[in-house]
């Protein structure tokens, strides 16, 4: 039945898709529906958290209150890799003498892993967690959005996006935002959950990446070439892939969701991590990694095919 909802991509009335969808991974109270649209299949979050609200949802819920400069030095060295399917897009598209941003850059690893690269790397981000490290190891990064950041218009000649689009609000708007930062010939690069991807359509209610209140847009392959077409883009590239972490989290989310979100803590070692969690906990976990490594194969073929669980897609204007 349809909906008095709108599509954000194209306007087209939408449906409800699932109900009642609690935070399954850092515990934000209540539950949020989430409505697709059978134009262009495109998939949103009706959220009740307006944009004042953001930096204190991030800072207060993301696991990143305690990150050190060793912790962000070490995320830095670990590169992506096509077998894992986690494509390095800052170590593949950095250079030396190119301005580049990373908007949502998290803990600043990626502004290494570009500096490495002998790239000029700046950044965004909400999470204020993050200012401390970021003195510390000299990085630039600005607390707030894209469109309160202090960097010129047409200034950078790589952006990226990384599993970031899906946070956005408006991602019309925000996409018209980017490209005004862009230069001549300049790249943008996203990567996005994928929506009626294999996972997703398996999981159901437990897809690792509902992330809800955190995600409020879900992109089919149509309604993500629609929005880069309204939004004035060309693209250059699209294909899918399929982190190696996310089979993990997948399976393990399927049996207890909420408590395998956090890191293990600092000092503790595996063998103190499994006795703390029991006999059962601690073979679902050992379990679910031996599974997450042994379909490696199978989930590289499905990323040949178009068939991964998150969009790899390169726009340029």
């Amino acid at each position: 039945m349809s909906s008095n909802v709108a599509c954000k991509i194209c306007q087209h009335a939408t449906i409800l898709y699932q109900a009642n969808l609690a935070d399954d991974r850092y515990s934000y109270p209540g539950t949020f529906s989430i409505y697709r649209c059978p134009a262009c299949g495109f998939g949103q979050l009706q959220s009740l958290i307006v944009k004042d609200q953001l930096e204190d949802l991030y800072t207060n819920y993301y696991p990143r209150k305690v990150i050190t400069t060793a912790s962000v030095r070490a995320g830095a060295q670990a590169h992506g890799s096509w077998l894992l399917g986690n494509p390095d897009i800052y170590g593949q598209f950095a250079r030396p003498g190119l301005r580049m941003l990373d908007i949502g850059c998290g803990d600043g690893a990626s502004l290494l892993m570009m500096q490495a690269k002998g790239a000029e790397a700046y950044g965004t981000e909400l999470d204020r967690n993050v200012m401390t490290p970021a003195k510390e190891l000299g990085l630039t990064i600005h607390i707030g959005d894209i469109e309160t950041a202090p960097y010129p218009d047409h200034s950078f000649d790589v952006i990226t996006l990384s599993q970031l689009l899906e946070h956005v609000e408006n991602p019309i708007q925000f996409l018209h935002q980017v490209k005004r930062k862009l230069k001549p010939g300049g790249k943008i690069v996203i990567t996005t959950p994928r929506f009626g991807g294999l996972q997703q359509r398996m999981s159901g209610r437990c897809w690792i990446n509902w992330h809800i209140p955190f995600h409020v847009n879900f992109f089919s392959r149509t309604s993500l070439l629609q929005l880069a077409r309204l939004s004035g883009l060309r693209v250059m590239r699209m294909k899918t892939f399929t982190p190696h972490t996310w089979v993990t989290l997948q399976l393990l989310n399927l049996k207890q969701p909420n408590r395998y979100w956090h890191p293990r803590p600092t000092g503790v070692t595996l063998g103190q991590y499994l006795r703390q969690l029991g006999v059962f906990q601690s073979s679902h976990l050992l379990l679910a990694h031996a599974f997450g490594w042994l379909s490696i194969p199978y989930y590289r073929l499905l990323d040949a095919v178009r068939g991964g669980d998150s969009w790899f897609i390169v726009l340029t204007v």
